[in-house]
């Protein structure tokens, strides 16, 4: 686009005649274009179908959330459940790191709203179509989690929390170390909550044994809480943790000392 006018990229748009390829390549080429008019951005998405068009959806609603400009945050909560409810599965893979940057936002949205209850529909949606099996970790993930907790919500997300992850594809979900471990977290934090004690241990130690790139508040609270229900299951703990690790991760246990995290 050399004009960068508003016209010109909706004849861009429409000359991809919906490829994912081709509007991949678009968006991805005229970020700083879409967030310099984010306030004429809606205009554009009247004409071009969420189902067929579902990436340019995607980069719009993506540039809104991390534009510094002022825009409608009822409007753009009910965009965002909209693209998670009505957009194809193909177009929501194709572009995983503007899914990550949505999914977080709209949580943090929702939650500054005082309405969190309203994200955890379209979010299960969601993850079902980035989901290549039942057991596949996407970064949506901590974030239904979190909805779930601060809308006090724990039923939805169990079903969820109960398939045991078998997979970490990094490269096709966006994932950072952040987010897995913000699973486990918030996982054991909904499983103490339905007093699940067991299960609520097994994340809380995974946030631990997990490789991750330095210590962090995660660890530490995570270590906390091992103590905590520890006591309560066992009425004692341990200081090491040796637990296996699943597969993806390492094919040999993880040594962890609680309490060098803490203190």
């Amino acid at each position: 686009m050399v004009s960068g006018s508003l016209n010109n990229f909706t004849s861009a748009v429409n000359k991809t005649a919906g490829s994912a390829n081709a509007l991949c390549e678009l968006v991805e080429k005229s970020q700083d274009f879409l967030i310099r008019n984010v306030h004429s951005l809606d205009f554009i998405l009247d004409d071009f179908d969420i189902v067929k068009f579902g990436i340019l959806h995607a980069a719009v609603i993506h540039a809104k959330y991390i534009s510094q400009s002022v825009v409608d945050k009822e409007w753009l909560v009910i965009q965002t459940q909209n693209l998670f409810n009505l957009c194809n599965a193909e177009s929501l893979q194709k572009v995983p790191s503007y899914v990550r940057v949505i999914s977080h936002e709209f949580t943090n949205c929702l939650i500054n709203m005082g309405i969190p209850h309203k994200g955890i529909s379209c979010m299960l949606t969601a993850i079902h179509k980035l989901q290549k099996c039942p057991g596949y970790l996407t970064p949506l993930h901590c974030d239904l989690c979190q909805l779930g907790l601060a809308a006090k919500m724990f039923s939805p997300t169990l079903p969820i929390l109960d398939v045991d992850i078998l997979e970490i594809d990094k490269s096709s979900t966006a994932l950072e170390a952040k987010d897995y471990l913000l699973y486990f977290y918030y996982g054991g934090m909904i499983y103490g909550a339905v007093k699940n004690w067991e299960r609520s241990l097994h994340f809380f130690e995974l946030c631990l044994i997990i490789p991750a790139v330095s210590s962090s508040c995660i660890l530490i609270e995570a270590a906390k809480k091992i103590i905590l229900i520890s006591l309560i299951l066992h009425g004692k703990f341990s200081t090491v943790l040796e637990t296996p690790v699943a597969y993806f991760m390492s094919p040999r246990p993880w040594k962890v000392s609680v309490l060098v995290l803490i203190f």
